[in-house]
């Protein structure tokens, strides 16, 4: 984790708030729990986060599930746009 905190900050983002999930394997459909999908949301309204960096590539049907459901905009397959939420 501490790898993709230094590619965000040499991307110019400040790393607000770190969140892990245990999961045995990912959910097929939007890669996070539902309980990780509402915790996710909540921090990033509560802390106006812009942007979402997953430590994992996505698939596009994960991508799409995740904005069907959240305020969310996919750019690349591990990165989400929040501003929708501020």
């Amino acid at each position: 984790m501490a790898e993709l905190k230094s590619l965000a900050s040499a991307n110019h983002m400040r790393v607000m708030d770190q969140l892990t999930q245990k999961l045995e394997r990912p959910n097929a459909a939007t890669y996070f729990g539902k309980g990780k999908i509402e915790e996710l949301t909540q921090v990033a309204a509560a802390r106006e986060v812009e942007t979402l960096v997953v430590n994992d590539e996505l698939t596009p049907s994960q991508l799409s599930n995740l904005e069907k459901g959240n305020p969310v905009t996919s750019h690349r397959p591990h990165r989400f746009d929040f501003r929708n939420l501020c």
